[in-house]
Order: C-alpha cells, then sequence, then structure tokens
C-alpha cells in the first residue's frame, strides 16, 4: 500500500529526473551527442578522402595521356597499357577505371578523330583494368614481405600485357571489316609490324620499370 501512494506521489518530473528513467533518457541523450559529433568529425575526414581520389584519378588520367604523347613518334611503341595495368595494382580498381575512360575520351581531343579508334580505344583499355582486377583480385602485392607471390603475380599480368597486345592486333581488323572498310584477313596480315613493337613495349614495361614503379606508388598510396 505504501508502495502503491509513493508511486501515486510521484510527479511525472520526478520520474525523469530520477531512478531509471532518468538514467534512461539521459544515457539516450548522451547517445546522440556522440553520434552527431561523430558524424560532423565524419564530415572532413570524407571530404579530404574525396579529394584525394579525386586528385588521384586526374594524376593518373594525366600520365596515360602524357606517356602516349611523349611516344607518339615510336609507332605502337606504346606503355599505356603498362600504365594500367600498374596502376590498377596500386590504386585499385575504381579509380583506375575511371581515369582509364577520362584518357579515352582526351584521346579525341589531342589527336585526329576517328570513330573506330575511339571505339576500340572503348573496348581495350577498361577491358584491360578489368581483367587485371580479375587476375589479382583482392590481393595487396608487396615485393619485399611476400617476393613469390609478387613474382607469381607479375608473371601472370606480363602474360596479360602480351595477350592484350595480340588481342589489340586481332581488334583493328575485325572493327575495320565490321565497319565495312577493309577486308579481314589482309588486314590483319599488314597488322602484323604494329604488333610486336606494342608487343615487345608492354613486356619490356613489366620486366624493367614494373616492380620500382609498384614499389614507390605504393609508398605514395600508403
Amino acid at each position: 500500500m505504501n508502495y502503491i501512494n509513493k508511486r501515486i506521489d510521484t510527479t511525472p518530473q520526478e520520474v525523469f529526473e530520477g531512478g531509471a528513467g532518468g538514467d534512461f533518457f539521459e544515457k539516450s541523450s548522451t547517445r546522440k551527442n556522440d553520434q552527431t559529433s561523430t558524424r560532423k568529425n565524419d564530415h572532413p575526414r570524407k571530404a579530404r578522402t574525396y579529394a584525394l581520389d579525386v586528385t588521384q584519378m586526374g594524376v593518373m588520367a594525366a600520365i596515360l595521356v602524357g606517356v602516349k604523347y611523349v611516344l607518339q613518334a615510336l609507332p605502337n611503341f606504346e606503355v599505356v597499357s603498362g600504365f594500367i595495368v600498374l596502376f590498377t595494382c596500386v590504386f585499385g580498381f575504381r579509380k583506375t577505371f575511371v581515369a582509364v575512360l577520362v584518357f579515352c575520351i582526351l584521346d579525341n581531343f589531342l589527336y585526329a578523330f576517328f570513330l573506330l579508334v575511339t571505339i576500340q580505344y572503348f573496348i581495350h583499355f577498361p577491358l584491360l583494368c578489368i581483367v587485371t582486377k580479375l587476375i589479382i583480385r583482392s590481393n595487396k602485392l608487396c615485393v619485399v614481405a611476400r617476393p613469390k607471390q609478387f613474382l607469381f603475380y607479375k608473371v601472370l599480368l606480363t602474360i596479360n600485357i602480351a595477350a592484350f597486345a595480340v588481342f589489340f592486333w586481332i581488334q583493328t581488323p575485325i572493327i575495320t571489316h565490321i565497319a565495312g572498310f577493309t577486308p579481314f584477313l589482309p588486314t590483319l596480315i599488314a597488322g602484323i609490324p604494329f604488333m610486336f613493337p606494342m608487343l615487345f613495349a608492354g613486356i619490356a614495361f613489366m620486366i624493367v620499370l614494373f616492380t620500382p614503379l609498384y614499389s614507390a606508388l605504393s609508398r605514395v598510396e600508403s
């Protein structure tokens, strides 16, 4: 009976200020304040991460455009494919894929526009990025800590580069034949001298430049 009277005499304000009810609302208020503070702290961090991603994608696209421009005097001697493989391994698929698309778009403004070349670029280079990602999957290559694993994937990526050089050679007569410009077999045979410089450049890049560039860029990324 005394307990009932005590509960009846208790005002709502006392319930909220003391006892279990007060503790509950106090804890809820504290939790909300902590969540709000965490969200406010996350905004600058997310903004910095987004700015860094955009900067990296811009720099990668600029490098792809630059190396092609520098080596344009050497017919089909291109290291763009090597840099795409390198960037995919270091910076990840998403950022590299965006940079590759930007490179394919900018190429139309720097050289004479030819629709079939544009189509070929938008097929070849993004597909190279996708296949490279499928090869390395989520593995983080490490030159020093796991040298055998690094060598294994380097060999696979070198084979990938060589296969895509041959694939580029076959793409050209297929696309021009579908468009009705040239017959397939004569164009394929005529493209053999242009395929070997691309094949040699890609393999040379993987053997000579891939490891030191990967080590340097990995330190920058980390």
